[in-house]
């Protein structure tokens, strides 16, 4: 019974085995079919280099200009993340200056 139970995982060892192999092969072919990486633009997707990075106030994640969130504020330009972030962000100061 135990030579049995035994033999059975080392068959569920081996497939798994075969599928990780198999999984990382396709993935490699994908890979170098396509063409691309980490940084390269694809074939049907067009390379966008933003210039520059705006630091959204709210959260502190960096953003391109390009397709951020803008709002003034007392005279500046600020760039958003989200919605989100730039809700908060006014309901923040409207809090502070109450």
């Amino acid at each position: 019974m135990v030579r049995v139970l035994i033999g059975f995982l080392a068959i569920l060892l081996v497939l798994s085995l075969v599928r990780f192999v198999w999984r990382m092969v396709t993935g490699w072919v994908r890979f170098l079919r396509a063409g691309t990486g980490p940084g390269v633009a694809g074939p049907s997707e067009p390379r966008m280099v933003p210039r520059e990075l705006r630091k959204d106030p709210q959260c502190g994640m960096y953003v391109s200009p390009e397709l951020s969130i803008r709002s003034r504020y007392r005279g500046e330009e600020l760039h958003f993340c989200s919605r989100e972030c730039k809700e908060k962000f006014f309901q923040v100061q409207s809090e502070k200056s109450a």
